[in-house]
């Protein structure tokens, strides 16, 4: 039987003011009283704090973050989660307020969430920027754009993103309801081996918008690319084709390394 349960995404934050931050570790508390039960994932890896905070060395940071980590999990022992987020709503250490999840199995949500909330730069600089990661970057632009959370859903094994077509049913990367309806979301990112392969996908995306159309015409689809930026080559030609494949069908279609499609996603959504 699922339990009732809440996580939270542990943020650092160098600049209170600016609000950038990035996130390192999420918190997620499972069952209720008795049965409660806390876990949390934290990155080992502080590069991107390091680059964000230009104020402090990597190894005084890297202290100054692990202090404050032994800190939470102590005090996660005696308060609920929400009271936790409430201590840390301001300061360089933040928790994101807790939101709600049914969770079937404890350590397979975790990874999930790890997977979907915090970053890895050393596989990143190993694999280049994956559709695991892709989907990050547009997570955090949603919340950081004023998107409430609570209206953004991630597809996950436990609790996937579909869609009914007239013929069959679709699943995508995330949904989105920013105007009283959800919008639907395909990730594809060309900075991979398999780049190939993303035309398929591009060239699938248009089956599944057309089958959707059919049966509701007012469900939007949208596309996000990702270009090449290791061993291009090829890797641009694919990404190139796709986007122009996408963009001839008249699916929104966003290059997300670039500031100006970003906005245009953002806009789009909330228009």
């Amino acid at each position: 039987m699922p339990l009732s349960s809440y996580y939270s995404v542990v943020r650092y934050v160098p600049d209170v003011i600016r609000d950038e931050g990035i996130n390192i570790g999420v918190l997620l508390e499972a069952g209720t009283n008795g049965d409660r039960r806390f876990v949390h994932s934290f990155t080992e890896n502080f590069q991107r704090a390091a680059k964000i905070d230009p104020y402090l060395n990597t190894a005084t940071l890297e202290r100054t973050i692990k202090n404050s980590i032994e800190q939470i999990i102590i005090a996660a022992d005696g308060v609920t989660l929400d009271e936790l987020a409430a201590r840390h709503s301001g300061g360089k250490i933040q928790i994101t307020q807790p939101r709600f999840t049914l969770v079937e199995n404890i350590d397979t949500e975790l990874r999930e969430l790890f997977d979907q909330f915090v970053w890895e730069d050393r596989e990143e600089r190993k694999q280049g920027v994956t559709e695991v990661k892709l989907r990050q970057r547009v997570v955090q632009a949603l919340f950081h754009s004023g998107i409430d959370e609570k209206k953004v859903r991630v597809n996950k094994p436990s609790d996937p993103v579909k869609v009914r077509g007239k013929r069959f049913s679709h699943t995508f990367d995330m949904s989105v309801q920013a105007n009283g309806h959800p919008d639907f979301i395909r990730c594809l990112s060309f900075d991979v081996e398999h780049h190939a392969e993303k035309v398929e996908s591009a060239k699938a995306l248009i089956f599944d918008n057309h089958d959707i159309k059919a049966q509701n015409e007012t469900v939007r689809v949208y596309s996000i690319l990702y270009p090449p930026k290791t061993r291009v080559g090829e890797r641009r030609e694919s990404f190139v084709q796709a986007l122009a494949i996408l963009r001839d069908q008249k699916i929104p279609t966003f290059d997300f390394a670039t500031s100006e499609d970003k906005d245009r996603f953002i806009r789009s959504l909330k228009g």
